[in-house]
């Protein structure tokens, strides 16, 4: 048995990779090789497999072999595998599946409205397709769905366009169509609202096998060798977290006593200011409105670093995928996110009060 060569194409499938060189080797092999290599192939239940299959069907001439490719198949098609049936000799196959219908997705990061949106492009034939595009609110979900049909070039143009004029802290990633879908649907489910057609998007996709579906597989994304070790405060105070502002329950009235502490009725050394902040802050940590917080801030973090490893921000998102590894870090996560918050939002009051003081006093020396 030629094992080598047996291993060699399953690895080729399993990986999606030198689809045409392991077509040769199948030719190459003895029939008693083949047939144990269509066994173990008929095991591996996905795309890329039925597509190896469909494309040494054509070739192949006993038609006992070509019976047992059309019965694994047959196999994949009915646990849900999106699989062609097989050609006859004489038609194009390589061509066929090289125009292949081609899916898309992107995710931006959240603005400063946190809103972000995800987007799905379905690939109906050739340059049409139809684009999913949800807006997610940080806080509700899901907040409106459009879905529109498109040519695939004046997509291209208007969506390069904006995304040529964000500015520097807004930023999209290309991510799988189906993850995508996620995104969409878990945000869907949040705010309750068009749940039929989030979940027929994602159903549509369920079977396209890609590297990350879910969140759980962006934290095993390959990445070049990284030395460099980077604190969680600078992660967050990357360009892209700059907008990100978390709204919880109760920000209002925690915001009016984080005011009052930060200018007390009675004057108090800074070391006390300080000391009463963070108190109020660890307080506010454990509260259970901000428990309730924590694991959207997680998910949030998960996509963020998706963002990081699309635009090869290695550090950053072999950082943030350590610490997201460990107990507590999302707590440490919504405390910084927090405590940026309230300050930012602190400055924002205070110029508002001094811009309001202009208008009414606008002759009175300072």
């Amino acid at each position: 048995m030629d094992e080598t060569t047996i291993d060699t194409i399953i690895n080729n499938i399993n990986n999606n990779s030198d689809l045409e060189s392991s077509i040769d080797l199948f030719y190459k092999l003895s029939y008693e090789d083949k047939l144990i290599l269509l066994n173990n192939i008929a095991k591996i239940k996905t795309k890329e497999a039925g597509r190896f299959l469909n494309l040494i069907y054509e070739g192949e001439e006993r038609k006992d072999l070509k019976k047992i490719i059309r019965k694994a198949i047959y196999k994949l098609r009915t646990v849900g595998v999106e699989v062609d049936e097989p050609q006859e000799k004489g038609e194009p196959v390589l061509k066929k599946y090289e125009i292949k219908p081609s899916h898309f997705g992107y995710m931006s990061n959240y603005d400063q409205n946190n809103e972000m949106f995800a987007i799905v492009g379905i690939n109906l034939k050739g340059k049409d397709y139809i684009i999913v595009d949800g807006d997610i609110d940080f806080m509700e979900g899901l907040t409106n769905l459009n879905i529109m049909p498109t040519k695939k070039p004046e997509f291209d143009k208007i969506f390069d366009r904006e995304r040529f004029n964000l500015p520097k802290h807004l930023t999209i990633a290309e991510v799988s169509p189906k993850f995508a879908s996620y995104v969409i649907n878990e945000a869907s489910i949040k705010s309750g609202i068009f749940r039929e057609e989030a979940k027929t998007l994602y159903e549509r996709l369920k079977n396209i096998q890609s590297d990350i579906e879910k969140p759980e597989d962006i934290y095993y994304l390959p990445t070049p060798d990284v030395v460099q070790t980077i604190s969680l405060e600078d992660i967050l105070d990357h360009d892209f977290f700059e907008s990100f502002l978390p709204e919880w329950e109760g920000m209002e009235d925690d915001l009016e006593k984080y005011m009052d502490i930060e200018k007390p009725s009675i004057i108090l050394p800074p070391y006390m200011i300080a000391e009463k902040k963070d108190n109020f802050i660890n307080s506010l940590i454990e509260s259970d409105r901000i428990k309730r917080l924590l694991p959207h801030i997680k998910r949030t973090m998960e996509n963020y670093a998706l963002i990081f490893h699309f635009h090869k921000e290695y550090p950053y998102y072999k950082a943030l995928i350590e610490n997201l590894k460990k107990d507590n870090t999302t707590k440490d996560i919504a405390r910084i996110l927090i405590e940026k918050t309230l300050n930012m939002l602190v400055e924002a009051k205070e110029e508002e009060e001094e811009q309001t003081n202009l208008i009414v006093r606008p002759y009175e020396e300072k």
